[in-house]
């Protein structure tokens, strides 16, 4: 592949845990926070890669779209969503996660068709939190 490079990363979901409903998550900074609140309680220890997902309704969401020939940086308001990701607390270079964090997200915009990296979010309260369960 000549104009640039690929990476698909497949995590293989036997069963998600029970849904657990969260608060407004005003920032990527708070979502991290959750994840690793969320982690903790279910008993994942030191070690733990698994992946999310969170069905909810962005007050905004940045988010982009890394494809040649130009990345397109986008905004989107009020809309229903669903991010999923894969959160690791160890061989985070080998899982690209960005800036130090412990998750990878994207977003998916069903009613819009539309999907990218997450670079930033302002979540309703209402979401609901899912963790791979195996």
């Amino acid at each position: 592949m000549d104009e640039g490079a690929l990476m698909l990363q497949l995590v293989p979901v036997e069963e998600w845990a029970q849904a657990t409903e969260l608060g407004s998550v005003p920032s990527l900074e708070a979502l991290g926070a959750v994840l690793d609140d969320a982690v903790r309680s279910a008993g994942c220890g030191g070690g733990a890669k698994l992946a999310f997902r969170i069905e909810t309704r962005v007050r905004r969401a940045v988010w982009s779209l890394d494809t040649l020939p130009a990345r397109a940086e986008l905004v989107t308001e009020s809309e229903p969503a669903v991010i999923v990701g894969l959160y690791a607390t160890e061989d985070a270079a080998r899982h690209a996660m960005p800036a130090g964090r412990r998750f990878h997200a994207h977003i998916v915009f069903p009613t819009l068709d539309l999907a990218g990296h997450l670079r930033e979010v302002d979540l309703e309260g209402g979401s609901n939190l899912q963790l791979q369960a195996r």
